[in-house]
């Protein structure tokens, strides 16, 4: 509780400052951290403001990571949309050659083929990110 906190308190004095940069890695993490309380709606906002900001920054891992964040929130709502995200975050990763983030791409992806009940898909996926 109070880490989270301490960055809603630094993202407020990033905003002030206009560091883009840093604003969108606190948004990112503050999506995580809300995302693991099960807070689902505050941090697909978080996520998304975090991709509205690597965006716009031209940064392409940054984008991949907060669609990744976004994909997991969505796999407890809408899994179309979870799908959408995860897809595209492998194909930045891909663009770009990060391979640790093509990983976690598929392991998030092997979740949402699980959870429709597609076990073999998801196992498929969990053998490519070792």
């Amino acid at each position: 509780e109070k880490s989270l906190e301490m960055l809603h308190h630094r993202l407020t004095i990033l905003e002030k400052t206009g560091d883009r940069a840093s604003q969108a890695n606190v948004n990112h993490r503050l999506g995580n951290c809300h995302y693991q309380k099960g807070l689902y709606e505050r941090a697909i906002s978080l996520h998304l403001r975090a991709l509205d900001l690597f965006r716009e920054m031209c940064n392409r891992a940054g984008e991949a990571s907060a669609c990744i964040g976004l994909g997991n929130c969505y796999r407890h709502q809408d899994v179309v949309q979870a799908f959408e995200m995860l897809e595209l975050a492998f194909s930045i990763f891909s663009d770009i050659g990060d391979c640790a983030g093509k990983a976690s791409a598929y392991a998030s992806l092997a979740k949402c083929y699980s959870k429709i009940g597609q076990h073999s898909k998801a196992v498929e996926l969990h053998r490519k990110t070792v």
